[in-house]
């Protein structure tokens, strides 16, 4: 069976040096930009014999997605049966944490009530960083961004909480993931410098804390690049 041939629902199945038989569900089928062609499946539970259309009612679902190189030479299809919402629910998040913007237009999704609920946990969590709770408000930022991943002004109080909390390498992780959704967002920036700073990684600090005076022209950052300095002395 050619790609040409393999579509969305088709039922097949692979044999691995172990001799087992991995049989996989094609939920989507997606050309990267490598011109690379991969396959969303859903994985069922290996299977010592062959496995035959009359086997599938028995399949048991180990993984509900998985983005794989397509091993076309390599797999043998049993049937085809469309692919169901429930089915997709694995791919979904997928999406939803690698482009959020796809995950809205194919599941349906309603982006007001995403953005709504993320913003309940985002106010409880800004009011448990007032009350010195830094622990409870990272998990309740950690919720607005699983709702909203593109919601990087949590992404930035959560990192900040971290900084209250020392844990400078969780702040460092997240001031860049940050970043990578607002390039231009000085908080993130700032704090990536500062964090820098803390574990006395000076040259880095340096470097984040230049890029965010380039985006705006603050005495804290100012001050910061000066201590900087010296420690580079």
């Amino acid at each position: 069976m050619h790609n040409s041939q393999i579509s969305e629902g088709d039922i097949g199945f692979t044999q691995l040096s172990d001799k087992k038989y991995y049989p996989f569900k094609i939920l989507k089928i997606e050309t990267w930009p490598d011109n690379s062609i991969v396959w969303h499946v859903l994985n069922y539970e290996a299977v010592d014999s062959e496995p035959t259309e009359a086997d599938i009612k028995n399949f048991k679902i180990i993984a509900w997605h998985a983005p794989i190189d397509s091993f076309e030479k390599d797999a043998k299809f049993i049937t085809n049966i469309p692919v169901i919402n429930e089915e997709l629910k694995g791919y979904f998040e997928y999406l939803k944490q690698t482009n959020f913007r796809r995950y809205i237009q194919e599941s349906g999704e309603n982006l007001d009530t995403i953005i709504k609920e993320a913003q309940l946990y985002y106010k409880k969590a800004i009011e448990l960083d007032k009350n010195s709770n830094q622990q409870e408000a990272i998990k309740a930022y950690t919720r607005a961004v699983e709702i909203f991943p593109l919601f990087y002004e949590a992404i930035d109080n959560r990192a900040i909480c971290y900084l209250d909390l020392r844990s400078y390498k969780e702040a460092i992780n997240d001031f860049q993931n940050s970043l990578k959704l607002n390039p231009n967002n000085f908080t993130a920036q700032f704090g990536l410098g500062y964090s820098y700073y803390q574990i006395k990684e000076y040259a880095l600090a340096k470097k984040e804390t230049e890029k965010s005076l380039n985006i705006k022209d603050d005495s804290k950052a100012s001050g910061l690049l000066r201590k900087i300095e010296e420690k580079l002395i």
